[in-house]
């Protein structure tokens, strides 16, 4: 595993099909061939969605969650970013807004979603908010969609969310700690959610599958299962 230069601390480069992928501390992919910011399950409006029906959830995950994208644009210059599905949560508010004015601000980014499960609205309503709207979307070896393909054709590798995977770290006596993840395996990538309202769901270390652990300042693979 190659580390980056100190511009780039706490991230992890990887290399699949002969492409290049930067995992960042952040919950994020970027592929510097294309310069590409690949993100997944923002769920944007989600903690709204719980305190409309009386459930005592934090506030400002929204604004944090477009904070820490902002931040990544703004260090990466990517050409496009693309979002792997579920980018809201439920009806639209002022949290979609906030997503407008990001989208509006980067007038020479190319913003794409592929639609998730959460995604509801028609076409025209996403392409009215500044953003293209796909099923899948190839890029060079890749194939990046919102849930895990069931057969991968083994041509191109798939990138995918919906999972929200993590993992837990094991330390002294009965310590542990749920961390989110990447996952790697012979033909699919996980990315964690990069919203700061979602789940973790926990996955295990087995054969040929490489786990990427994220503290939010590193990236760390994990070497024992």
């Amino acid at each position: 595993m190659e580390r980056l230069n100190p511009g780039l601390s706490g991230t992890q480069k990887i290399s699949i099909k002969g492409e290049v992928l930067i995992l960042l501390p952040g919950k994020a992919i970027f592929i510097p061939r294309s310069r590409i910011l690949v993100v997944a399950d923002l769920h944007l409006g989600k903690s709204r969605h719980f305190r409309k029906y009386g459930l005592a959830v934090p506030t400002g995950s929204a604004e944090a969650t477009l904070e820490a994208l902002r931040k990544l644009i703004l260090q990466f210059q990517p050409h496009f970013v693309v979002f792997l599905g579920d980018l809201f949560h439920s009806a639209i508010n002022e949290e979609w807004q906030q997503l407008q004015d990001l989208i509006f601000e980067r007038r020479f980014t190319e913003f794409i979603l592929i639609r998730g499960n959460h995604d509801l609205f028609p076409d025209s309503f996403y392409l009215g908010s500044g953003m293209g709207v796909v099923e899948n979307l190839e890029v060079q070896n890749f194939i990046l969609t919102h849930e895990p393909m069931n057969e991968p054709d083994g041509l191109k590798y798939n990138l995918c969310g919906h999972l929200h995977p993590g993992f837990v770290v094991k330390g002294k006596g009965r310590q542990f700690l749920r961390l989110p993840c990447f996952s790697f395996d012979e033909k699919t990538g996980l990315l964690p959610a990069f919203g700061k309202f979602t789940g973790l769901s926990v996955i295990e270390k087995s054969r040929g599958r490489r786990i990427f652990v994220t503290t939010g300042t590193e990236v760390i693979e994990v070497k024992k299962s």
